[in-house]
């Protein structure tokens, strides 16, 4: 069940070579003062333990993601102890991450995980959800290391996480505490204890950073046309976000000389509401060949992520296309032959 709700005809929209996005590294973010960087591991998570999830103690958590994925790589466990020497309290830790729902993540998927907190969005509005937890920064190259990835953007994959803290009893001489990182745009609420509380998010940190890391592609339609160059890229469609069953998705098509940077600003107020795909395509190329690509790759991300095509996600998606990318999307409505 395939819907365009707007196909926008009219005149030649060029990509402006500024990135439509940018981040600021927050030198002293919010009102927390903390010299987190030169703070252990330990000391991080003693912070992170005194009102859990919430305030300064959700920040420290923050940090404390972070220092665990440079410090520890692929390590999803192990006990944190006080220095030798120093003046910290001498109770141990018992760390334990866990993906145990859908849409959560173990530290060793991303290269990077910094505090969302530390940055400032900039030309594109900053969506946040209050809640408990701490909102991050989640960024690692993608190198294809599942079939799914070859629909994801090649210049990275970046993730709205939240990490949340379930603080556990003494056993063997050190406190457990379990810490997930969930995807804020799958999960709305999240269970601490026997609660449910709102979860945290930050919907734009991680959308701008893709958005820098894309800036290239503002310039390389209008040169290919410029300078009769051969396409550097061939059709293809992306995922902006791990593919969710329950959400409807919203497929973008740019018009000509475009990409799909132009819907920067568009995509960044529809993703908590849809999942947002992307089709970057040479509008020097005829239109319905562009088409074709694009059916062909919308049926194989359902064959690969929705066999059975019976999950929610699949029964309805909408299009969003702009002047030539009208054209482009009858590719994906139509059956090959028709008039």
């Amino acid at each position: 069940n395939i819907q365009i709700v707007l196909s926008l005809a009219g005149g030649l929209i060029l990509s402006s070579c500024a990135v439509p996005a940018k981040l600021q590294r927050i030198r002293n973010p919010g009102r927390f003062h903390h010299p987190y960087s030169s703070l252990s591991e330990h000391q991080l998570l003693t912070i992170a333990l005194k009102t859990p999830n919430e305030g300064e103690s959700a920040n420290a958590l923050a940090h404390f993601v972070q220092e665990w994925r440079g410090n520890q790589g692929d390590s999803t466990g192990g006990v944190v102890s006080p220095a030798t020497g120093s003046d910290e309290t001498g109770e141990k830790f018992r760390v334990i991450f866990s993906n145990r729902n859908r849409g959560s993540y173990l530290p060793s998927y991303f290269d990077q995980i910094t505090p969302a907190a530390d940055y400032r969005v900039k030309r594109i509005e900053h969506h946040r959800r209050d809640g408990i937890g701490a909102p991050l920064l989640a960024v690692r190259e993608n190198t294809g290391r599942s079939p799914v990835e070859q629909f994801y953007p090649p210049e990275g994959i970046t993730r709205d996480v939240t990490a949340v803290l379930h603080p556990g009893r003494v056993r063997d001489g050190a406190r457990e505490v379990r810490i997930e990182l969930l995807s804020s745009l799958s999960h709305n609420r999240v269970r601490v204890g026997e609660k449910s509380y709102p979860l945290a998010g930050d919907f734009s940190v991680s959308w701008a950073a893709l958005i820098e890391r894309s800036g290239a592609l503002n310039w390389s339609e209008v040169g290919d046309v410029i300078f009769q160059t051969m396409p550097k890229r061939d059709p293809h469609l992306f995922l902006m976000e791990e593919y969710d069953p329950d959400k409807e998705p919203v497929i973008m098509i740019h018009g000509l000389l475009g990409s799909p940077l132009v819907w920067a600003l568009l995509s960044n107020e529809f993703r908590k509401r849809y999942q947002i795909w992307h089709f970057l395509y040479n509008s020097s190329a005829p239109a319905f060949y562009s088409g074709r690509f694009l059916r062909q790759q919308v049926g194989e991300v359902r064959s690969l992520l929705d066999p059975g095509l019976d999950d929610p996600a699949m029964q309805r998606t909408t299009l969003i296309a702009h002047s030539m990318g009208g054209v482009v999307a009858r590719g994906l409505i139509s059956d090959p032959g028709q008039d």
